[in-house]
């Protein structure tokens, strides 16, 4: 069976820039809401077990430090999105409920 699916995505995010000779340190963590979207294949072995194989995308959005506040362009920007593989067995319990009169 093929699927696709999407949703929200939460997560923190650390940046640090070592400002090397300067000696400054520069440290950001950020909270961030984004999306997620992905797409896998799923497999019935048995009865009762099935594989996956699943690939998610997830963007957090964009993140800034800005190191002097005086230069506009003394800063880093990043762009906060990664890709996941994900690799699954899964097991059902029990059976069909079957009603019975």
């Amino acid at each position: 069976m093929l699927y696709v699916d999407g949703g929200v995505a939460f997560g923190q995010v650390n940046h640090q820039y070592d400002g090397g000779t300067a000696g400054n340190t520069f440290i950001a963590n950020f909270s961030r809401t984004g999306w997620t979207a992905g797409m896998g294949l799923e497999y019935m072995f048995t009865r009762n077990f099935t594989g996956r194989l699943e690939f998610d995308w997830v963007d957090l959005g964009r993140s800034t430090i800005q190191y002097d506040p005086t230069v506009i362009t003394n800063r880093s920007e990043w762009r906060d999105s990664f890709g996941v593989v994900k690799v699954g067995v899964n097991y059902k319990f029990g059976g069909p409920v079957v009603a019975k009169y």
